[in-house]
């Protein structure tokens, strides 16, 4: 088995018939990986499908969560020399450390990753600077702390970031968020500790669009938090959802998220209280509320 990059050709290590025959056994058993028509399994028929392919999600789910059908690195390297086209890979609930590093080097143009609910490598040796086109990237429910977030930085890119349910925390997603000028989609909920001192850097973004920072600390604090995004202009979508099931806990706690949703209905009538501009709903208990205009 391959266990380094440097040990190329593949060729040399492992058959090639070997590998092409336990992938269409992967695909036969799980049709929903093509978007499209599965592909006659004659030699013509699957290299003409794996070529056009712009899609892949080598994922299935499980009782225990997402599974990466792939074991070894040879079949992914097989797949990725394979799809030239390739812009977008979903690589759910990866156990193989090595795979991110053979797609950076094997497939550096790709436009959309997701890899939640992964393990992942340590962040060492610009990881992902290759991925230099990236617009979206999913890394939730990863197990991983601030050490992680430098991998990001050299992603200019990025308009959509998933991270949540992780562990990071307002050391580490401030230095990381004023890096990210192209950003629109910031999905930071259930991350435990980030209170909305990790949301100044966003003050200072023309992009961000939507915010989701449900089951943050910020529900500790809805009332800093309000007072800091009220200056987001650009805001379209902001989800809370769970701050008012914490928030009904105590009394005072009520009188808090009442204020909040006098606010909203304030910013539909008068639009003088709290001003977002550009928001158009608010989702609070699971309930959505429209702004109306």
């Amino acid at each position: 088995m391959i266990h380094s990059l440097q040990h190329t050709p593949y060729a040399k290590f492992i058959s090639t018939t070997h590998v092409e025959n336990r992938l269409r056994e992967i695909f036969d058993e799980n049709p929903l990986f093509w978007k499209e028509k599965v592909p006659d399994w004659n030699e013509e028929g699957w290299q003409k499908k794996l070529k056009e392919q712009k899609h892949l999600d080598l994922s299935i789910k499980t009782e225990n969560g997402p599974k990466c059908v792939l074991k070894r690195i040879e079949e992914l390297a097989y797949l990725l020399d394979s799809c030239p086209s390739l812009n977008s890979l979903s690589l759910k609930g990866c156990k193989n450390i090595f795979f991110l590093r053979l797609v950076s080097n094997k497939n550096p143009k790709l436009i959309h990753l997701n890899l939640s609910s992964s393990i992942l490598p340590k962040c060492e040796g610009g990881l992902l600077d290759r991925f230099s086109k990236l617009k979206y990237l999913d890394i939730s429910d990863s197990q991983l702390d601030d050490e992680w977030l430098p991998c990001i930085y050299s992603l200019k890119n990025l308009e959509q970031l998933n991270l949540s349910n992780n562990q990071f925390t307002d050391k580490g997603l401030p230095d990381l968020l004023g890096r990210l000028h192209k950003l629109k989609s910031l999905n930071l909920s259930s991350c435990n500790a980030v209170t909305h001192r990790a949301l100044k850097p966003l003050l200072f973004s023309k992009s961000i669009r939507s915010l989701n920072i449900q089951d943050c600390a910020v529900t500790k604090e809805i009332n800093k938090t309000i007072r800091l995004l009220r200056r987001f202009n650009n805001l379209e979508s902001l989800i809370i959802g769970s701050a008012s099931i914490k928030l009904e806990k105590s009394s005072k706690s009520k009188s808090v998220l009442f204020k909040l949703k006098r606010f909203v209905r304030k910013n539909s009538l008068e639009s003088q209280c709290l001003k977002f501009p550009h928001l158009q709903k608010l989702f609070v208990n699971g309930k959505v509320i429209v702004i109306k205009k």
